[in-house]
């Protein structure tokens, strides 16, 4: 677009350069009628019409030269827009960039999550596993020293009964 604005403004800009030489070559050309006509005026005496004519055409040459340059002027305005266009739209890539970088961030972060959530389950079951294996040892302790305190029980009532033997 920008491009398309830079073509006619070199368009523009040599139609304006192609009517100003169009323009200088009618004033010539009207110069030139304007003596031939003076001196019919001078013949005629029609001096004064010859002068509205020629204020006329002036006054065509200027309006179109005004018409062309403000048709610059707008091409101008066009360019400065689609400049302005083109830097906002620079911008946004960068932030879309920017973006993407960001996504991209949250999608490893995600993953580690996802890896940390799957490592904290494999440790909750071996702690499970730990948790039964230590009542298991629990139980089978309290039952060796419920076997002992038995067997302490019986040694205690044997060495009661040998002193007994012993003494009768």
């Amino acid at each position: 677009q920008v491009r398309v604005l830079e073509g006619q403004v070199s368009v523009l800009g040599s139609h304006l350069k192609q009517e100003a030489e169009k323009n200088s070559q009618l004033i010539a050309e009207q110069c030139a009628l304007r003596r031939k006509l003076e001196a019919e005026h001078a013949l005629r005496g029609e001096q004064k019409s010859w002068q509205e004519c020629f204020e006329q055409e002036q006054q065509k040459a200027a309006t179109l030269q005004l018409r062309l340059e403000a048709q610059v002027t707008e091409a101008g305005q066009r360019q400065l827009a689609a400049e302005t266009a083109k830097q906002q739209l620079q911008a946004q890539v960068l932030e879309l960039q920017e973006l993407a970088k960001i996504g991209r961030e949250a999608l490893e972060f995600k993953q580690k999550a996802e890896n940390a959530a799957v490592d904290l389950q494999a440790s909750q079951l071996a702690r499970s596993q730990l948790l039964g294996e230590l009542d298991a040892m629990k139980k089978q302790s309290q039952i060796l020293q419920s076997a002992l305190d038995e067997a302490n029980r019986k040694g205690e009532k044997l060495s009661v009964a040998e002193h007994r033997a012993e003494a009768a």
